[in-house]
């Protein structure tokens, strides 16, 4: 009985132990940039697939990556990075400016000569690769003219 016990003991604390260290999590500050264009299929440089705009850029302490967004009213930005890991985030627009009086410009709406800074919120909501199981959020702040972007990722994700 006593031999039992022991087993039992020790393979409690053995569960124990796996348990903890699976479920052990890091949260990171999340915060990058990026350069994209709008890659509208008439263009010299499409985007793949269903994307209207396309990149790259780093993200501090997780490396390079590509970037392509699609979707309208809420957008899904999918960063794939050099390793072949994945994040998508789920991007839902919080405000629109334009500087100066471009805003009232007569140019086609296809004419991507208006300057704007529009600004998302994200959330992660998949990945691949070191990225499996990730969540997060933050802030994507985009300035672009004509027909290329600056955008600015900050928040945290948990990995």
């Amino acid at each position: 009985m006593h031999r039992f016990g022991l087993i039992f003991i020790a393979t409690a604390w053995t569960f124990l132990v796996t348990a903890t260290v699976a479920s052990a999590q890091t949260t990171l500050p999340f915060n990058g940039s990026y350069t994209e264009h709008f890659g509208g299929k008439q263009l010299a440089h499409p985007c793949p697939g269903d994307s209207f705009a396309c990149g790259k850029g780093t993200i501090e302490g997780l490396g390079n990556f590509t970037t392509e967004i699609a979707g309208a009213g809420t957008q899904t930005r999918t960063l794939t990075f050099s390793d072949g890991s994945t994040l998508i985030l789920e991007e839902i627009f919080i405000s629109f400016t334009t500087p100066g009086r471009s805003g009232d410009s007569h140019a086609s709406e296809q004419s991507f000569g208006h300057p704007f800074t529009g600004v998302f919120n994200f959330t992660v909501i998949g990945g691949t690769g070191r990225f499996a199981g990730a969540t997060g959020s933050g802030t994507d702040t985009l300035s672009a003219a004509g027909n290329a972007g600056h955008g600015e990722l900050t928040g945290s994700i948990t990995t």
